[in-house]
């Protein structure tokens, strides 16, 4: 019975002794936050493949606007999905007539979700 106490009281002393050690370690750093995008279309495959066509009508949009948006790309599967982020620093009101735009553009697109003020994916 004694020999447990001594083992406990043992562990415990050097569990002390060892938070105390990293009392000078690096405090972790927080991590970026995503940007926030005004819109973001979320290209996704249910087994043949993302719809190439409303990913192309995305980009030529972009580039259209490219002096007030900025079209980040990001890759998350393995048949090609990405999603879409579009960002700005102009008004409310002009977003709203962008994302109006953009849900005419991808009216008949397959296998695409719109979101709107979401973090982009990193």
């Amino acid at each position: 019975m004694k020999t447990k106490t001594y083992f406990a009281a043992t562990v415990l002393i050097g569990l002390s002794f060892g938070c105390l050690g990293k009392k000078n370690a690096e405090i972790p750093v927080p991590t970026e936050k995503s940007a926030t995008a005004f819109c973001s279309i979320s290209f996704f495959s249910i087994g043949y493949g993302i719809d190439v066509q409303g990913l192309k009508s995305v980009q030529l949009w972009a580039e259209q606007k490219k002096d007030s948006v900025q079209l980040q790309q990001t890759p998350w599967g393995r048949e090609g999905e990405v999603d879409a982020c579009l960002l700005t620093k102009y008004t409310e009101t002009e977003k709203q007539g962008w994302i109006i735009e953009l849900k005419g553009l991808l009216e008949n697109a397959k296998n695409c979700r719109i979101s709107i003020e979401n973090a982009c994916r990193k």
